[in-house]
């Protein structure tokens, strides 16, 4: 039995899990583990197969709310961003992108657990565009520009549904652009299609069961939680890269 692709399986419905309970955090999650398993080019690239899978699946129940004039600078920064993190990933060597990855984590759940959390001011709507920049150049290196488009489009003054499906679009046009450059680049692989073939189904009842799971947990402690742990896999990259 391959027990690589067993965890790897696994850790896709906790990640699957997480995001169907909370709506957000299946990069988060599937990022912090998956590069234990296997190399984190490796790692971005089967994240970035079934995020295709988890984004159109959350879009179809929200479609309804999006409007293409809400958010569409930062639509346009992240889709501008994210060939800079593409080329930021496959250019930089391993151990480099391993040490970046863990700074990375370790800055967001700081930005999230002490900064945000604590001031949560409104952020300014002209700075969509660079904001979704930042966005978008952590997606296309590591998977991980949700926090920075999380933390503004909450900020604004949209209903829980506009912001969902808006989500939705930033990560799928940023997918659309990461699957183009990183096929072109020859780094989605057979046994990434195969992590994506096995785990797509029982990371759909993950969801399924996340969604169900939403109203017996709060979703700011899920929040906080997925933070800390973040923080905590941050550091091991960051020490253990």
């Amino acid at each position: 039995m391959n027990w690589s692709l067993v965890l790897s399986v696994l850790i896709v419905c906790l990640a699957g899990f997480v995001h169907g309970l909370g709506g957000f955090g299946f990069g988060l999650v599937a990022m912090a583990l998956l590069p234990m398993l296997m190399s984190l080019h490796d790692a971005v690239a089967a994240v970035v197969l079934l995020t295709v899978v988890v984004v159109g699946v959350t879009f179809l129940k929200m479609r309804a709310h999006y409007s293409w004039r809400q958010g569409l600078w930062f639509v346009v920064g992240s889709c501008v961003g994210t060939p800079l993190g593409v080329a930021f990933l496959i250019k930089m060597d391993e151990r480099f992108l391993r040490h970046c990855l863990g700074g990375v984590m370790v800055l967001l759940a700081f930005n999230e657990l002490f900064i945000f959390r604590k001031k949560g001011l409104p952020i300014p709507s002209f700075l969509a565009f660079p904001i979704g920049l930042v966005s978008g150049s952590l997606g296309g290196a590591f998977n991980m520009g949700g926090p920075p488009a999380i933390a503004f489009v909450y900020s604004q003054p949209w209903s829980k549904e506009q912001v969902t499906a808006l989500l939705q679009v930033v990560f799928g046009t940023g997918i659309v652009v990461r699957l183009t450059l990183l096929g072109s680049a020859g780094m989605m692989e057979g046994k990434l299609w195969q992590i994506g073939a096995w785990g797509v189904v029982p990371m759909l009842f993950a969801m399924a069961l996340g969604r169900r799971c939403f109203a017996i947990i709060s979703r700011d402690h899920l929040k906080r939680g997925a933070f800390i742990f973040l923080a905590v896999m941050g550091l091991k990259y960051l020490i253990f890269a």
